[in-house]
């Protein structure tokens, strides 16, 4: 009797624990829909504003799902869990992303200008309007610069990187221009001139390419012709093909410079 008793105590303890056990499991299988439930709500709503372009406000919903994802990886388990912690992760990028467009949204008064004056400008050097297109270039740099002082977020670094290119392609505009002027002076020299023009031309086109080495390279290959030139041609041109050397040994330099940036 006492042995029979004693396992009546045992099932009724087993069977007490079960009862727990799934009780408490409903329980976090409840906890768990309603977290997930309530980080999908947010996301829903983060996504709408951010389709609408409301920068800042899908940036604050995107913040709060994220809180919600994290509570409902407390509250779930196994793969549940893991796509809760993924959707905290995203959520976070989704909302720096729309800061970041919101910053970049804040700024567009002086980048807009800015790219439109760099557009110009490019226009300009292909229809072979370098003067021009040089302004146009100073134009758009000094933008971008005053854009890179004035501005937050990853928008800064762009403008800076923009400043930069847009006063090497200035730089380059006037060296198209200095030689195209020049060409009348130089008649005795014209083979050779051609020679230093098309590497100027080539040199500005890997540039656009974002080719920096090439351009180094080529604007180097312009340099040495000039020096060249400078020490052959007439006297009354001299100054002027020391200028362009100068000038062909700088955009060298600087592409050289810029090609051992990493991407």
């Amino acid at each position: 009797m006492k042995v029979d008793s004693r396992m009546n105590n045992s099932l009724r303890w087993a069977a007490a624990l079960l009862v727990v056990c799934c009780f408490n499991l409903v329980h976090a299988q409840d906890a768990c829909k309603k977290r997930w439930d309530e980080a999908s709500k947010e996301m829903d709503e983060a996504r709408q504003a951010f389709d609408f372009k409301n920068w800042q406000y899908s940036s604050m919903l995107y913040q709060r799902a994220a809180s919600r994802w994290e509570d409902a990886a407390y509250s779930c388990s196994g793969k549940n869990k893991e796509n809760a912690q993924e959707s905290v992760r995203r959520a976070r990028s989704l909302s720096e992303t729309a800061q970041s467009n919101l910053e970049m949204d804040n700024c567009k008064y002086l980048t807009d200008p800015a790219s439109e004056a760099f557009d110009s400008a490019k226009q300009a050097s292909q229809s072979q309007d370098f003067a021009r297109a040089r302004d146009l270039y100073l134009r758009a740099s000094e933008q971008y610069q005053r854009a890179a002082s004035t501005c937050n977020g990853p928008v800064v670094d762009m403008a800076s990187r923009n400043a930069t290119a847009a006063a090497n392609n200035a730089n380059t505009a006037r060296l198209n221009m200095d030689i195209h002027t020049g060409n009348n002076k130089m008649l005795s020299c014209r083979q050779e001139l051609d020679t230093a023009f098309e590497a100027v031309k080539e040199g500005s086109q890997a540039a656009d390419e974002k080719q920096f080495r090439a351009a180094s390279q080529k604007y180097g290959k312009a340099e040495t012709v000039f020096a060249k030139l400078a020490k052959t041609c007439q006297s009354q041109i001299n100054d002027d093909l020391t200028l362009k050397t100068s000038q062909a040994k700088m955009l060298k330099e600087n592409y050289a410079s810029m090609g051992k940036k990493k991407p």
